[in-house]
C-alpha cells in the first residue's frame, strides 16, 4: 500500500464515522434479499427539497446522529431525481407522496415505520431509536 492510499482509507474511514453513507440502491436491495434481519432506513428526499437539505445538514452529517444510523440501519437514500427502476419501485411500494420521508423497514417487511416530513434532528432521533424495537407479529385467532 502506498503512502497515499493509506491516507485515501483513512479520511475514508473518518468520513463514514462522521457521516452517513448511503449505498447504491441496487446494491442495499440486494444486500436486503440476502438477509432477513436487516433493518433498512429508505430517505426519500429530494436535492431541491429545503427541509430534505435541512435534514441532511442537521441530522446525516452530524457525527453522533450519523453513527447511531450507520450502527443500526442499512441507510438507503432514495432520490426523488431518480427514475431508475428500483427507485420507482421503493416509491411505490411505500406510497411516499411528500418529501422527505423516512421509511424503516424491519427484515422480514412485515413491520414498517414512517416519518414524513423533517421535524427536527431530536424528533428524528427519537422516531429512529424508537423504531429500532420490531412490532411483536399479530397472533392467529384460534378460534
Amino acid at each position: 500500500m502506498t503512502h497515499w492510499s493509506g491516507v485515501v482509507l483513512g479520511v475514508v474511514a473518518a468520513l463514514v464515522a462522521t457521516w452517513v453513507v448511503f449505498p447504491p440502491i441496487a446494491l442495499a436491495l440486494g444486500y436486503v434479499r440476502l438477509r432477513n434481519d436487516v433493518r433498512e432506513d429508505y430517505d426519500f428526499s429530494a436535492s431541491w427539497c429545503g427541509p430534505c437539505r435541512q435534514m441532511e445538514k442537521e441530522l446525516f452529517a452530524d457525527p453522533e446522529a450519523a453513527s447511531f444510523i450507520s450502527a443500526s440501519y442499512l441507510p438507503v437514500r432514495v432520490p426523488d431525481e431518480d427514475h431508475g427502476v428500483a427507485s420507482v419501485a421503493l416509491r411505490d411500494e411505500h406510497t411516499v407522496d411528500g418529501l422527505p420521508t423516512l421509511i424503516v423497514v424491519h427484515g422480514l417487511k412485515n413491520d414498517t415505520r414512517r416519518l414524513e416530513g423533517y421535524p427536527g434532528k431530536r424528533r428524528t432521533l427519537a422516531f429512529l431509536k424508537r423504531a429500532l424495537t420490531a412490532r411483536p407479529a399479530a397472533k392467529a385467532n384460534d378460534e
